[in-house]
């Protein structure tokens, strides 16, 4: 009972009912009901109103923090600061379930008995005072911690902890049977995440047709046990941390298929690791598979960065140094004094990468124009940035450091988010797994896949994640992933069936073939990946979708968009292109002073689409400047440029501006002004 209801308060809602639900979780986390110490009714209501229950950690130690805050959030005594709604409720027990909540065989495991031992209170007796649950707002931080704090040190002995998902889980399914005629959340139940794959019930006493992996190893020529390990081989970016994480190996337990992560920071080792036999897959970039070449495939899409590193300018030891203009008015000055600004960051990573495709994609950027002082590692650069003695003028910079400069008042004057997809990350496994071992590789990338499907459509699982494996504070941990836009099993699928994965490898080796460090483009990159692990991995996620719809719709749409919904940004306002700089010249068109838009032929705007192509429309505009003809004539030119782009797929806003000025016509690339 409610304390509202105990109070004999006339409006009732179905907040008590969440209360309720809360009671029903703790008796099933923990073995009692959180006032099962007192036996007469009087006493019983008089707590209920007054007392806050104990905190659940009292009686199950094994649990974490943030499985108790959900419990005690159900039961605060003021039903405004309890859950509002049982959806609200229902998305803070998923945050804690990162496999899903689904039941598997080795989830029906009861806590060992050295481990009920540690309980420090007999169920039967009244909590101390220092075990109360605080009562008060449940706030945003409560509700939506991204990491795991550690048990206080005065309410267990120091133990490894157990799999507390495990017992969340158990108590989440128990919970949502039992309590479904009050809640409504049996979808929870019937969720096809509590299916098989085909739809059917699974079959929990047996084990049978239980969400997880299915080993192939019967049908493999290799078997990856404890003397065989499935290496993996990676660097320590933030965005390969899912290979680190214990949760995505516990993924392989029902296969019996172990796992084992190296990590490697030289890419040139990395790719030979696939020929010479020390790794079945590795993670990389398209620009150092190209650059390196490696003797396997493609065969997993994990993400672009849209932000994660960007080019930043030092107004601290150079006031003038607030604009890429501004940079490059720096590099025409210190020509006349035959020196050159300095520019710094770590070579062999997607920060020097960044810098030599802006460069060959931008005139007012020129790589070549600056002396390179390389660092080891990011912090580095982001260090030496800041040392007014080191008198460096640009770094190129990776989170969560690019935050910390904005914050700290560095301008940002070019990103990864310029040029979204041209920094993608893949799997690539070796020619011997895909041939000897394709079922094993299938379980791998369908878990992979899997796991990213549910931190898609949780993002708190995968700032926890990335938090967890860099040692890094919750805002630095979200900074990295917003920066990071991982690529689900669908677009991957729709990456590579529309084309648009050949297109990046095309655009990635023109880039390593300007700069010298490829002799000319691949033939045929069709031969540089397969895609048949991917098109399983999605037919999974569409079956996963389907059971989605009906309990979470945001969830679905988001997986649905592949993580990130593709939104035109609003219109610029032509008074506010002022404040636009000009990142790039597309085009310089010397026309007569009449009937400006006939005389533009359609080839001519045609050539402006490719120089496009790899620029994002959420962060750049089109500009027609200058040059002569009637407002009519102009907004002809400007429809026609428009619809040439939107014929090509790009979507960015084409806008007039500046005055008419005979005879040339300018075709500029902006930055979209700051919101």
């Amino acid at each position: 009972m409610s304390p509202e209801q105990a109070r004999g308060q006339k409006k009732i809602d179905h907040r008590a009912d969440l209360w309720s639900l809360g009671v029903v979780l703790y008796q099933l986390l923990c073995g009692r009901t959180p006032y099962q110490h007192i036996e007469a009714l009087g006493e019983l209501i008089i707590s209920i109103c007054g007392k806050p229950p104990a905190k659940i950690e009292v009686f199950a130690p094994w649990l974490t923090p943030q499985v108790g805050r959900v419990v005690h959030g159900a039961l605060t005594k003021d039903r405004n600061t309890r859950f509002q709604t049982a959806d609200d409720m229902l998305q803070a027990i998923l945050k804690e379930l990162p496999e899903g909540y689904s039941l598997q065989k080795t989830d029906l495991v009861g806590v060992p008995e050295a481990d009920r031992s540690l309980v420090r209170i007999a169920p039967d007796t009244e909590p101390s005072a220092e075990d109360q649950e605080p009562q008060g707002v449940l706030t945003e931080t409560d509700a939506h911690a991204v990491t795991e704090s550690s048990m206080s040190s005065s309410a267990v002995p120091a133990k490894p902890p157990l799999f507390p998902a495990r017992w969340a889980k158990i108590a989440a399914v128990a919970g949502a049977i039992t309590a479904a005629g009050l809640l409504g959340v049996y979808t929870v139940q019937n969720s096809s995440r509590g299916r098989t794959e085909d739809g059917a019930q699974p079959d929990v006493a047996s084990g049978k047709g239980l969400d997880g992996p299915v080993s192939g190893s019967s049908r493999d020529a290799l078997v990856f046990d404890k003397a065989h390990p499935f290496r993996i081989i990676a660097n320590s970016f933030s965005g390969y941390s899912t290979f680190r994480s214990e949760r995505f190996r516990s993924m392989f337990e029902r296969s019996e298929m172990v796992l084992r992560y190296t990590d490697e920071t030289d890419h040139e080792a990395t790719l030979a690791a696939l020929g010479n036999g020390s790794a079945e897959i590795i993670a990389t970039t398209l620009d150092n598979l190209l650059a390196y070449s490696a003797e396997g495939k493609v065969v997993a899409l994990l993400d672009t960065t849209v932000g994660a590193d960007a080019i930043v300018v030092n107004n601290k030891t150079f006031p003038q140094l607030t604009s890429l203009s501004a940079l490059q008015q720096q590099v025409e000055t210190e020509k006349l004094a035959k020196k050159q600004p300095v520019l710094t960051y770590t070579p062999g990573t997607t920060s020097e990468f960044l810098a030599r495709l802006l460069s060959a994609r931008l005139d007012s950027f020129d790589i070549d124009a600056f002396h390179i002082l390389e660092v080891e590692e990011p912090k580095e650069a982001w260090e030496k940035l800041m040392d007014p003695a080191g008198q460096i003028a640009a770094a190129v910079l990776w989170e969560p450091y690019v935050t910390k400069a904005r914050e700290a008042g560095y301008p940002v004057v070019l990103s990864s988010g310029d040029v979204p997809g041209s920094i993608q990350d893949v799997l690539v496994a070796s020619s011997r797994v895909l041939e000897q071992a394709p079922e094993a590789l299938q379980t791998f990338i369908s878990n992979y896949y899997r796991h990213i499907d549910r931190v898609t459509a949780n993002p708190q699982q995968m700032y926890r994640q990335v938090a967890e494996d860099g040692n890094l504070s919750p805002a630095d941990a979200k900074s990295i992933v917003t920066g990071i836009r991982f690529t689900t099993a669908l677009a991957a699928k729709r990456i590579i069936a529309s084309g648009e994965l050949e297109g990046r490898l095309n655009a990635i080796a023109s880039v390593l073939v300007i700069d010298g460090q490829l002799d000319q483009p691949p033939q045929n990159v069709e031969e540089l990946f397969d895609a048949r692990f991917i098109d399983v991995a999605a037919e999974n996620t569409l079956k996963l979708i389907a059971g989605l719809r009906a309990d979470n719709p945001r969830a679905a749409e988001r997986l649905e968009q592949g993580g990130r919904q593709d939104v035109t940004p609003t219109a610029v306002e032509v008074s506010d292109l002022m404040k636009a700089e000009v990142i790039g010249d597309l085009g310089l068109f010397n026309v007569g002073r009449e009937e400006i838009g006939s005389q533009i032929s359609n080839a001519e705007l045609e050539a402006i689409a490719p120089k496009l192509a790899d620029f994002s429309h959420r962060t750049t505009v089109v500009t027609l400047e200058e040059g002569p003809g009637t407002s009519d004539e102009r907004e002809l030119l400007r429809q026609k440029l428009e619809s040439e782009l939107r014929r090509r797929g790009l979507l960015h806003q084409v806008a007039i501006w500046g005055p008419n000025r005979a005879p040339s016509l300018h075709v500029r690339l902006r930055r979209r002004p700051e919101d």
